[in-house]
């Protein structure tokens, strides 16, 4: 099943559930990001669900059910077409924690419309007649291109932290601008970003960077504050050169992202910051890999490491970083150039020759096994890819002049 057909898939279920709470006798609507991608011309990514049915109602009506926040009104309803989250319409009391409500209250759709976060995410659909309820001209902002707090922006942001990364992600992945008073308040609002949760922090992060415009993101990041919060060890000497960077790299991984903004001493931080921002390790290894690979560019080595290098697996986000680098900074000079030609004219072979000799056969040599004999290989294969030594008869003669 390819992607556009699953989306069809999982639409026909969240209207087959809305239909079902209808038959119930309760208002039901698609909710948040569906409706508002739908308006953009974009395959939502998810479906949520609003309704004046209380939680015990709609797990009355559906026979999977899963009650994830019964709590806080919402409960995961199991159909053959997907999961649906299914949210009664709330109003919320204080955030005593600045993540979730200390309790709530049902209430009517538009009183739930006016507790969420951004006005375009606002917008209520019924999907079996394609109306839209709209409360908060969160369509004229869509139209703008506008990210807008639902009321009073520094409210919205103290009872969830999370939403001022939220602004910053909505405005990166959808290029909209954020408006001057929800922008006031972000940057306002940006010490408390420290009380979200490291991973939440990490995913709004990653998508910032990696499904939107990383340089309008990364001037976010700058002009709020909150770079200063989320990524302290940041580079802030050179930000307008980052910028150009992230301009010129286009959407990236987080890994990526991550040695965009960090100056060349953050190397032996790196363990450190993984644990701070939760890195994956796929990420991790790409931080640690890039932030040793970029100096290397300006470092005359000889063809075997050369050969090394050009051959690493990460060696083409290395080559895209550094491109992106030297143009930001007007800078020609680098080996970049000679290394592509060097890895357009190598063979497979050439790359990764075949050894001359492994472990077993330095120990069939009388060699004892330890922790020399990965030296020993090494060397066997420097001189193998400088193209001095091309026999086994000649990596045995090498390994006893090493030996002896």
């Amino acid at each position: 099943m390819n992607a556009s057909s699953s989306k069809t898939r999982i639409r026909r279920g969240a209207v087959s559930v809305i239909k079902r709470l209808r038959d119930a006798g309760f208002q039901a609507f698609l909710v948040g990001g569906a409706v508002r991608d739908k308006l953009l011309g974009r395959i939502p990514r998810e479906y949520d669900i609003a309704t004046e049915a209380t939680p015990e109602q709609v797990m009355s009506i559906f026979a999977r059910t899963v009650p994830v926040g019964a709590q806080f009104g919402v409960i995961l309803v199991l159909d053959k077409d997907g999961e649906f989250e299914v949210a009664t319409f709330r109003a919320e009391g204080k955030y005593s924690d600045g993540r979730r409500p200390d309790n709530i209250s049902f209430v009517s759709a538009r009183e739930d419309v006016l507790r969420r976060d951004f006005t375009i995410n606002g917008l209520l659909e019924d999907p079996l007649t394609g109306t839209i309820e709209d409360f908060v001209d969160g369509r004229a902002d869509i139209q703008a291109k506008l990210i807008r707090a639902i009321g009073d922006p520094v409210e919205r942001f103290a009872e969830d932290h999370l939403r001022v990364l939220r602004a910053l992600r909505f405005s990166a992945t959808l290029g909209f601008d954020i408006e001057a008073q929800t922008l006031a308040a972000a940057t306002q609002m940006a010490e408390s970003v420290k009380d979200v949760a490291a991973e939440r922090i990490h995913q709004e992060l990653t998508r910032c960077f990696s499904e939107g415009d990383p340089a309008r993101a990364y001037d976010l990041l700058v002009q709020t504050g909150i770079l200063n919060v989320v990524l302290p060890q940041a580079d802030r000497s050179a930000t307008e050169i980052t910028r150009r960077v992230f301009e010129r790299l286009g959407a990236c991984d987080f890994g990526t992202a991550l040695a965009t903004m960090l100056p060349a001493d953050q190397l032996s931080q790196v363990d450190k910051l993984a644990q701070q921002l939760r890195l994956s390790t796929q990420e991790k290894t790409t931080l640690q890999y890039l932030m040793k690979a970029l100096p290397a560019f300006g470092e005359e080595r000889s063809h075997a490491n050369n050969i090394r290098f050009i051959r690493h697996k990460l060696w083409p986000q290395a080559a895209r970083l550094h491109r992106a680098q030297r143009e930001a900074a007007n800078n020609e000079t680098s080996l970049l150039d000679a290394l592509e030609t060097l890895l357009s004219n190598a063979s497979p072979e050439q790359l990764h020759p075949q050894r001359l000799l492994t472990g077993n056969d330095l120990q069939a040599m009388g060699l004892k096994p330890g922790p020399h004999f990965k030296s020993l290989l090494e060397t066997l294969e420097t001189e193998q890819l400088e193209g001095r030594i091309t026999t086994q008869e000649q990596a045995e003669a090498l390994i006893h002049s090493l030996a002896d």
